[in-house]
Formats: C-alpha cells, sequence, structure tokens
C-alpha cells in the first residue's frame, strides 16, 4: 500500500464506534450559537487522514486535502477544511490524542490479537531541532553508550508477537531511560500474566518491583554487569536480589527467552523510518514555537497507523481460494 493509498481507511471508517470518543472530543457550539460547520468526529477522522498520508505540517496537509475531494467524502466533510481548522483542533484536543491510542488498543485486545503474548521494553531517541538560543538545557542528555543529544526519550512497551507499540510515555532527556521506564511500568496496565523483556540497563531493584508489582508480570530482564565482581548470571549466588523477583533468574531457559526482545528494536526501526515519526526532527525545526500537542501529535499518528493496518487485516475480506470456497459449501446446508 503506497503512502497516499487510504483504502484501509475506507474499510475501517465504517465499522468503528465514533461515538465511544464523544466524552474526549465532545462538540463545541460556535460563538454565535450554530452548529459547527466541522464536527468533531470529521476532524478527526481527518486528522487519521493526515497521518496515514504522513504529512505533518496542517497547512501542507490542508492543500493536500483539497486536492482530493474523495478523502474530504470519507471523512464526511461538507468541504476541505483550512490549516486553521486542523491547527485549532489540535492545539485545544491534543492532550487528548493519546486516547485514540489505547482505544484502538482495546479494539485489538477485544479481537484476541494479543493472545498468548509477552510484552518488550526498550527506549529510542527522539532529536529536537536545537536553537542557537533559549535551548531548552531539560533535553539534553546522553544515550546508554554515552553519545550525547538534544531531545526527547520514547519509552515503549511492545507485543512480542505482533511488534504492536501497547503502551508508551515520552520525556525530556535529562529524566533518563529509568526513570521514564519506571513511570510506564507503574502508571498503566496492560495486560497481568505475561513476561516482560527489558534491556540490562533497566536491571535495577525499582524496574523489577515494578514490573512484579504494577504489571503483575515476570520480569525478563538482561543481566547489567556493570560495576559488578561477577560477569555473568550464572556466576551470581542463588540468594541474589533479583531471586526475589523471578526464582528463575539463573535458568538457562530465561537467557535464551532473552531474545525476544529484539521485536522492539525492530518496532523502533520500523516506526522511524515507515511511519509520520521519521518526520519529527524535521517538524520540530519548523515549528518556531515547540507546541507539545502538535509534536504529540506526530508521535502518536505513527503508533495509531500500525494498529489501523491490524485492525484492517481483522476487517478485510479473504480472497476466494479453492479452500475457502469447499468450506463455504459445506457449510451451506443441502437443498431438497
Amino acid at each position: 500500500m503506497g503512502r497516499y493509498d487510504c483504502s484501509n481507511l475506507n474499510l475501517l471508517f465504517p465499522l468503528l464506534p465514533w461515538q465511544e470518543l464523544w466524552v474526549h472530543f465532545h462538540p463545541q457550539r460556535s460563538n454565535r450559537g450554530l452548529k459547527p460547520e466541522f464536527t468533531w468526529e470529521m476532524l478527526i477522522k481527518a486528522i487519521i487522514v493526515q497521518w496515514q498520508v504522513q504529512i505533518t505540517a496542517d497547512i501542507d496537509f490542508a492543500n493536500f486535502f483539497a486536492r482530493h475531494p474523495e478523502l474530504v467524502e470519507l471523512c464526511g466533510m461538507p468541504r476541505a477544511p483550512s490549516h486553521d481548522v486542523i491547527s485549532k483542533f489540535t492545539r485545544k484536543y491534543g492532550r487528548n490524542f493519546p486516547f485514540l491510542h489505547r482505544w484502538f488498543d482495546a479494539m485489538l485486545e477485544e479481537q484476541g490479537v494479543f493472545n498468548d503474548d509477552d510484552l518488550a521494553g526498550d527506549g529510542t531517541i527522539l532529536p529536537l531541532h536545537q536553537p542557537y538560543s533559549k535551548a531548552d538545557q531539560d533535553c539534553f542528555g546522553a544515550s546508554s553508550n554515552s553519545k550525547k543529544f538534544y531531545g526527547l526519550w520514547l519509552m515503549l512497551l511492545v507485543s512480542v508477537n505482533t511488534g504492536i507499540v501497547r503502551a508508551f510515555t515520552i520525556g525530556k532527556a535529562r529524566i533518563g531511560q529509568i526513570n521514564l521506564m519506571f513511570q510506564l511500568l507503574t502508571s498503566a496496565m496492560i495486560k497481568p500474566n505475561c513476561k516482560i523483556f527489558l534491556d540490562g540497563i533497566f536491571d535495577t531493584k525499582d524496574i523489577h518491583a515494578a514490573v512484579l508489582f504494577d504489571q503483575e508480570c515476570l520480569p525478563m530482564i538482561t543481566y547489567n554487569a556493570k560495576g559488578s565482581q561477577y560477569k555473568t548470571r550464572k556466576q551470581l549466588s542463588s540468594d541474589d536480589w533479583r531471586g526475589e523477583y523471578n526464582p528463575y533468574f539463573q535458568d538457562i531457559w530465561m537467557i535464551f527467552e532473552s531474545s525476544k526482545r529484539t521485536s522492539v528494536e525492530r518496532s523502533n526501526s520500523d516506526l522511524k523510518m515507515n511511519t509520520v515519526l521519521s518526520q519529527f526532527y524535521e517538524r520540530s525545526r519548523r515549528l518556531h514555537k515547540k507546541s507539545t500537542n502538535h509534536l504529540t501529535k506526530v508521535l502518536i499518528g505513527s503508533l495509531v497507523i500500525t494498529q489501523i493496518n491490524a485492525l484492517v487485516e481483522i476487517h478485510k475480506p479473504k480472497p476466494i481460494t479453492l479452500l475457502n470456497f469447499v468450506e463455504q459449501s459445506s457449510e451451506q446446508p443441502a437443498q431438497a
């Protein structure tokens, strides 16, 4: 499917229960007491189209939208809105965009997409354009290999089986990966009674405890030998503190299982290469004043489109094959 191909949205939009979003994007009346020309539902659909076509600047998208009347019709709009209408909606309701991610996540879970699944967590850097003056000192940080950068940390918890992001948090670089991962693990319950795979940088007591007690999951965290006299997990004593959170921390199967963490690395790479998140730095450069809502809009868009693609695969009509034809024929009652 090409970048500007919205056939997946044509299939999915009529099936979505849009009214469930009313409480988060409730309609507003104009100052004259008249019904607005563009409803909240129309604008939410337009923003999802904007994420699909990967045009981050509202003025560029408004021009693109006006040249494609089939997309205007898809969103149920009487005409293409100006960029001011889209920007105003983003400023007013941008803080509620994360609910769209949770909304689609609940649909996928209800469809059984995450059955018998585990989670993998990691952090990825979102570089920001560094201004010549008045740089935000909290945006200066360093990665795990001590490489300095200016920007944000994006922390993800990703489905091992599907690579779909289940939960996320974002914070300034100085906060650090460990603190942000702890915030993520203690703020949202995703799915109890599974395993969570994390890199060795998160091999701390607080992270182990958050996985076990807050998420009700088994911590599968790579052993971090930094500052320890023991170079491998097998050298640790049986009464090591890690045993309090994972009684299998020395077993060989846990070492092999840790390879599942690569799912979050693939997800990070895919988001940065194939979604609107690839334009995060450019979007921050074009904003004269760093707008949290507009940058959040770019981030949420990259996550939501992957969820939409997964839902489309569920609802997409199956191609007719000989096997399907035989199965359907066998299910039909015989006529007298």
